[in-house]
């Protein structure tokens, strides 16, 4: 009796398939009464631009990917629904539900690469309640699939990266590439977890095939042949230098990076009545808009190179740490963000600390990374757009607690076993 209560309190506890099984069904509960409660699907924002983007692809019109080629995947997964003219809302919600559950499961399998089952578990319990990706579950905007092929890249990352993917062979590296491009077709930004996860899928390629020495040698001489490259395209005028500054996304974000310095929506306001000054004076011509503001990005980081980094390392400060930036928010809204971002930090740190296993300071390098170009790019007023590098974090601050609550246990251990020895008389 003793025996099968000690299992059956280890299932519940992670030990065993039931564990996730109720996370799971906890997953999709919370989800279903989030999209009740906040009357999905909830259409802002860029909510339209993808629906129409999706109803010009169940049209046959492909013009959305000669503008935004890398942000056509959602429209891609909302497109059914108008090909086969098919209730929009029900779809949605399914297509959501499934999305964001299965973000759920695919941080378990991520977890338990490297990990417990019992704290893969405790990453999956996390998930499912997870406040933030409860709240955007129910808008039809880009950040509930960008999320599950996140966590999609993740889990392949972390299969091929911990021991046992070296006898999955060329299998996990292809399916690695794969999530990959997903990935970047998910998000664009997401380029920096891609970028800083090169290295170390790079690192354990060249380790399995020629051993440590060869692998770092090698991965220290691709660094500096990339850095290099990188410097040459972006320090001359040339045809694939004017294509990327002209992206829509990479000339906005660096015109934004010289203009604001925190998530604040007073900050905010005027740089929007400027970025429509703009439209109106360029309104037809898209490319001359995009050098102009270049340029004048270019100007601002060639002349003022001091105030640029101070608003860089601002920005930087605001995307992890929202609460002390935004305004707007309520003293409640403020500790609660503030004591979750704490939370995920000091975690994370457990989990990192001492240990120099690829795995974990890969996934901190993708975090960190991710950060770094968000900040640069992205005027985060909301804390939404922290929410991916949060779901990496989640990771390893649920195995640095783990290893926290280990460590007080074998202290406690030892304090309650040890007797002082006995006085003779």
């Amino acid at each position: 009796m003793k025996e099968a209560t000690r299992r059956a309190w280890g299932a519940l506890a992670g030990d065993g398939p039931w564990a996730f099984t109720a996370v799971m069904a906890i997953a999709v509960v919370l989800r279903l009464a989030v999209w009740l409660v906040m009357g999905g699907p909830v259409i802002r924002g860029d909510g339209p631009a993808y629906i129409e983007w999706a109803e010009r692809l169940a049209r046959g019109d492909l013009s959305g990917f000669q503008d935004y080629p890398l942000h056509q995947l959602y429209p891609m997964l909302l497109m059914p629904a108008y090909a086969a003219e098919l209730p929009v809302g029900p779809y949605l919600l399914g297509l959501h539900m499934a999305l964001s559950v299965g973000t759920v499961a695919l941080l378990y399998d991520a977890a338990r690469q490297f990990t417990s089952r019992r704290i893969a578990s405790a990453v999956a319990a996390a998930a499912a309640a997870y406040p933030l990706l409860l709240l955007w579950s129910p808008f039809v905007l880009s950040e509930t699939p960008f999320f599950f092929f996140l966590s999609l890249f993740l889990a392949a990352l972390t299969r091929f990266l911990a021991p046992a993917g070296a006898r999955r062979g060329v299998r996990s590296l292809m399916l690695l590439g794969v999530t990959g491009a997903l990935l970047l077709f998910a998000r664009p930004v997401s380029v920096a977890i891609l970028a800083a996860c090169a290295g170390p899928v790079a690192y354990v390629a060249m380790r399995r095939s020629f051993g440590v020495r060869a692998a770092d040698r090698s991965v220290v001489v691709a660094a500096v042949l990339a850095l290099a490259a990188t410097i040459a395209l972006f320090a001359t005028d040339t045809p694939l230098r004017r294509t990327v500054l002209r992206y829509p996304t990479v000339a906005q974000s660096l015109w934004l990076s010289t203009r604001y310095s925190s998530s604040s929506v007073a900050e905010w306001a005027p740089i929007v009545e400027q970025n429509r000054t703009l439209a109106d004076r360029f309104a037809g011509d898209p490319d001359a808009l995009w050098d102009h503001k270049v340029g004048e990005a270019v100007e601002f980081i060639r002349t003022r190179p001091g105030t640029y980094v101070v608003l860089a390392g601002r920005r930087f400060a605001s995307y992890w740490m929202p609460a002390l930036f935004s305004d707007g928010w309520s003293t409640s809204h403020r500790l609660f963000d503030l004591s979750l971002a704490i939370s995920l930090y000091v975690g994370a740190i457990a989990s990192l600390y001492g240990r120099r296993d690829v795995v974990r300071w890969g996934l901190f390098a993708a975090a960190l990374s991710f950060g770094v170009l968000t900040s640069f790019s992205q005027i985060d007023t909301d804390g939404r757009y922290r929410v991916p590098a949060e779901l990496i974090l989640l990771l390893l601050a649920m195995d640095g607690y783990a290893r926290l609550l280990k460590i007080v246990r074998e202290r406690w251990r030892r304090m309650a076993t040890s007797r002082p020895a006995e006085s003779v008389p």
